[in-house]
């Protein structure tokens, strides 16, 4: 039988290297959560530019439909 600080050593060495596996995980999540936050960043930007162009498109189209509707309303009351 091993003397109780031999297995207390073995006991450390095995969670030393579990430690160090789960380390491992750790650094592999983090380096693919990374990857994901660059994917997910450009893909808003992108995103954001073709909202801003969209919105300044609909209020081109909103300001330049009212301006016919005021011209019609005042050819109307010449009528």
């Amino acid at each position: 039988s091993l003397e109780p600080s031999i297995r207390r050593v073995l006991s450390l060495v095995a969670k030393i290297k579990l430690l160090q596996k789960d380390k491992e995980h750790l650094r592999i999540n983090l380096h693919k959560a990374e990857e994901e936050v660059k994917l997910l960043f450009d893909e808003n930007s992108t995103l954001d530019m073709e909202n801003r162009r969209l919105s300044k498109k609909c209020k081109e189209k909103n300001h330049s439909s009212s301006g016919e509707k005021h011209t019609s309303r005042l050819s109307s009351k010449a009528s």
